[in-house]
């Protein structure tokens, strides 16, 4: 008896010498991918300064996608069999979320270099049209989208940039939104100093873990994940520039992501 032990042990033994190997390796393997995580970041910022160059390279890849877009609608009004169709829709959704992608490498660049240009801009016209400038987005028809903002409110920012801050977070909250009864709510509060604006849905929502990296450069914290990756990465470096930031919380069903703006900038 003594002896089958005494082997059963030393088996545990190498097993967990085995496992601990193994989880060396990976721990390992970890770091060498966030070292190359970093130097890609680092990388993708270097050439962000090489702005003209990469803007030719973002044209050139954009006129393609454009002339693709533009067949397709020639293509659905010529009444095509419901085959046809669908794979012109198919074609269609994949052209835009490159396109998407050109113009969100294409606004990191302006997020990072550009002249900001403050001007007074009322928070309930920005929000609407940043809403219905998605209606291209699988799934934007099912949302039940609920406002809470002053139609006088306004704030002294870039509207361009906070637009497309905005946009970047209901993106994210349409992707990954609640299949059964999905909901968006847009509201506003004041603090001293700041103007929040509370984006709330009711979809998946994201745990601590994911938090801490959904605002980083090509991070996908879900299966459900199609995006660049770039999305709230690019919401953050936005409100940064702007002088405000991003904060995400987790609900008790969906998340909660507040854009902080400054009140008023000089």
């Amino acid at each position: 008896m003594s002896s089958k032990i005494s082997d059963l042990v030393q088996l545990l033994e190498k097993q967990n010498e085995t496992l601990a190997e193994r989880e060396k390796e990976l721990n390992e393997k970890a770091e060498e991918l966030e070292a190359q995580k970093e130097e890609l970041t680092a990388a993708i910022e270097e050439l962000v300064k090489k702005n003209n160059f990469l803007n030719a390279t973002l044209a050139e890849l954009q006129t393609p996608i454009t002339s693709t877009l533009g067949l397709l609608h020639l293509l659905n009004a010529e009444n095509p069999s419901p085959s046809v169709k669908e794979y012109a829709h198919r074609i269609g959704l994949s052209m835009q979320k490159m396109d998407d992608l050109l113009r969100s490498i294409a606004l990191f660049t302006k997020a990072a270099l550009d002249e900001i240009q403050l001007e007074k801009v009322g928070l309930l016209s920005l929000a609407q049209k940043a809403w219905n400038g998605l209606n291209y987005i699988e799934g934007f028809q099912a949302i039940k989208l609920e406002w809470s903002i002053d139609k006088n409110l306004t704030v002294h920012t870039d509207v361009r940039l906070l637009s497309e801050a905005l946009k970047a977070v209901l993106i994210n909250a349409i992707q990954y939104r609640n299949d059964a009864h999905p909901t968006i709510t847009i509201k506003v509060k004041m603090r001293e100093g700041f103007v929040d604006m509370l984006i709330e849905d009711n979809g998946e929502g994201m745990t601590s873990e994911v938090i801490e990296k959904a605002c980083t450069i090509f991070y996908r914290g879900s299966e459900k994940s199609t995006g660049s990756g770039l999305g709230l990465y690019m919401a953050k470096k936005i409100m940064s520039r702007l002088g405000g930031k991003v904060a995400l919380t987790p609900l008790a069903k969906g998340l909660q992501v507040i854009l902080s703006i400054p009140e008023d900038r000089p």
